[in-house]
């Protein structure tokens, strides 16, 4: 649920380039894989290269544009202004979702949002206050998980678990100078807030641990954004168990399970998993021509459609995608809101209904030289969108 897009991932230290050629080398038309070979080639310092894989883009269906924060080493030149208006004007623009609330906590960055059936309300993360409020259908706003619970850092993906009333939450450490916390998932009452158990990743090693998905029986898989996996966690289990191993994807990030319970899906930068929740056996879906799913933050199920929160490039979006779960293929995507007013780095959606609710306005990036959060002055108010989805 951290961004998907380059700009707010950075490459681990062994960069996936190897990885991302072979990618290549397999969906050779794949618009996704070539802007984060463009991506990773600038990072490397390769300037021939960004143009080569940019050059390529632009002879591709890709269709979410460029962002100039991810080329900061050519994004001055006017080879690479003519290719970002080549790029972006290929965007669509499909921007009447209307506001369904907005929140008077300037400083929230909100990041992860969930869905509590049982009461009715929207549940939403903080990154900074490290807490979990609740939004009521008519928009009152409290907390249900107080700051800093149990020693949880900062807030990324929620996950209720409705058949257990609970809530589950990824959360991260801390930074801006705040006391520290481990990189960890949490159990919490959602009839009170209470904690319920926590279960921490040793502190070694590049991990961010970002969404969630919980199956029938309990289990809960955790993705590892920097780490390249995907955590386990089974009923009854004290530690967090490695699932998928390291460095197995690109910056892994929204998860789902399917209705049936049989299949997990996860995103990655450059596209979708579909995973065997009991082995672990992964093979990544592949798109039709024309089809763009990579740079997904929030992974969603309606059905046996996802619906994806994509925020590379420089027009995020929010996407229906239709699966052949058969063929192992997604087959079309649908653009459900892009260029909309409020984006802001839109991060993930919680489904109620026929209707997504969107957190539109993250501002992940809205920060200082120093790499803190603005003041409140200086930022909006929390947006969170009302998108038909069927």
């Amino acid at each position: 649920m951290v961004s998907a897009a380059p700009a707010a991932a950075p490459a681990p230290p062994d960069s996936p380039l190897k990885g991302l050629e072979q990618l290549h080398a397999a969906m050779p038309q794949d618009g996704t894989v070539m802007y984060l070979l463009a991506y990773f080639k600038g990072e490397a310092g390769d300037r021939d290269a960004v143009y080569q894989w940019l050059d390529a883009l632009a002879r591709s269906s890709w269709d979410l544009g460029l962002d100039d924060s991810d080329f900061k080493m050519v994004a001055a030149e006017p080879r690479y202004q003519d290719l970002a208006r080549t790029l972006n004007g290929r965007v669509t623009t499909v921007a009447d979702a209307p506001v369904a609330f907005r929140l008077a906590e300037r400083d929230l960055i909100p990041e992860g949002i969930a869905y509590d059936s049982k009461r009715k309300e929207l549940l939403l993360g903080s990154l900074k206050k490290r807490k979990i409020i609740r939004i009521r259908p008519g928009g009152g706003v409290s907390e249900v998980i107080a700051p800093a619970a149990g020693g949880m850092g900062r807030v990324l993906g929620l996950r209720v678990d409705p058949g257990r009333d609970v809530l589950w939450v990824a959360a991260d450490k801390t930074k801006d100078g705040q006391p520290p916390a481990p990189r960890a998932i949490y159990r919490f009452a959602l009839a009170n807030g209470a904690l319920l158990g926590s279960y921490a990743l040793p502190d070694g090693g590049r991990h961010l641990l970002n969404d969630l998905a919980v199956t029938g029986d309990g289990t809960v898989f955790v993705t590892d954004s920097e780490g390249g996996g995907v955590f386990r966690l089974k009923p009854g289990a004290t530690a967090l168990e490695p699932f998928i191993p390291a460095g197995s994807m690109v910056y892994p990030n929204g998860i789902a399970l399917d209705a049936a319970g049989r299949t997990l899906y996860v995103a990655d930068a450059a596209g979708i998993w579909s995973v065997d929740p009991e082995s672990g056996a992964h093979r990544r879906l592949q798109p039709s021509p024309g089809v763009t799913i990579g740079g997904i933050d929030g992974l969603s199920m309606d059905g046996t459609d996802f619906i994806a929160v994509q925020n590379m490039g420089s027009s995020p979006r929010l996407a229906r995608m239709t699966l052949d779960a058969a063929a192992g293929r997604v087959t079309a995507v649908k653009v459900l809101a892009s260029k909309h007013p409020e984006f802001e780095i839109p991060t993930t959606a919680a489904l109620v209904g026929a209707e997504a609710y969107v957190i539109a306005n993250s501002q992940l990036r809205s920060k200082d030289e120093t790499g803190q959060y603005l003041p409140p002055e200086r930022l909006k108010e929390p947006v969170i969108l009302r998108v038909r989805v069927r």
